[in-house]
């Protein structure tokens, strides 16, 4: 063998090449395949295609709503899940939507306020009131929408108005006594 080897030393050193790229080269693709299911815009792309089970979508919701300085990737993919989950029915807990109002992006707290919002519960409001300070003026609508449905107040789209008739109610009122 030995000879064989000093006789076609090409053809060893080829050999050789061949067997430690066959054997190095699945060890690295797995490591490689490993981080790349770990990032933000690979987990986009996958649900953008449609090819994620929902057990996946609440997985990747809450390690994407746990990275605590997102780029710009991250608060799109967690943007995008929390609109995902809402389509496909499965809702947030509270704590977690409480949580994401301390969120570094502001388009997270807002979206975390409106689902928060969409319950329709009391201790809501004062949230919704906030979300009035938000520069997404085009969104206002639908958190006096959800002013109207939990207050069952008619009052016009006009945010001034609805602070005002916020910060004119009582502090015994259901609205102040019970905040988050």
């Amino acid at each position: 063998m030995l000879s064989f080897m000093k006789k076609h030393r090409a053809l060893s050193i080829f050999i050789g090449v061949l067997v430690v790229l066959l054997l190095v080269l699945p060890v690295v693709s797995l490591i490689g395949r490993y981080f790349l299911l770990q990032t933000s815009a690979y987990r986009l792309y996958l649900l953008e295609q449609g090819e994620s089970s929902d057990e996946e979508v609440v997985t990747w919701f809450r390690d994407a709503a746990a990275i605590p300085e997102p780029d710009s990737g991250d608060v799109l993919l967690l943007s995008r899940l929390m609109a995902e989950l809402d389509n496909r029915g499965i809702e947030l807990g509270k704590e977690e939507l409480l949580a994401l109002r301390n969120h570094p992006a502001q388009v997270i707290r807002y979206q975390a306020t409106l689902q928060l919002g969409s319950r329709l519960d009391p201790r809501n409001v004062a949230l919704l009131i906030q979300a009035l300070d938000t520069p997404f003026v085009k969104s206002h609508h639908n958190v006096m929408l959800l002013l109207r449905a939990t207050t069952r107040m008619e009052l016009p789209d006009d945010p001034p108005l609805w602070k005002e008739w916020y910060k004119n109610l009582p502090e015994t009122s259901e609205f102040k006594q019970n905040q988050y």
